[in-house]
């Protein structure tokens, strides 16, 4: 996480920012791949967001920025473990 926060994951749209020529857009969906998207806001990982175990769900706004979902995410209630 500290590092999707310093911008220092390589998506596509960072390496092609540092002059890479990689096709910027992620493999499963074509949008551009980014760290929010990645992360947060492409269809799997949305999915992968209500699988997880929390109380109360993560709040995925696409207008959000990724620190305010690490925010959001920190104060999440984890449910026990199934046994």
């Amino acid at each position: 996480m500290w590092k999707a926060l310093q911008g220092a994951l390589s998506t596509g749209c960072q390496l092609a920012s540092r002059g890479i020529e990689v096709d910027p857009a992620y493999k499963k969906c074509k949008e551009p791949e980014t760290i929010d998207h990645l992360l947060f806001n492409c269809s799997f990982a949305k999915q992968v967001w209500l699988l997880a175990p929390f109380a109360k769900g993560l709040f995925l706004a696409s207008s959000a920025d990724l620190e305010s979902l690490v925010s959001q995410g920190n104060k999440l209630i984890c449910l026990p473990r199934w046994a």
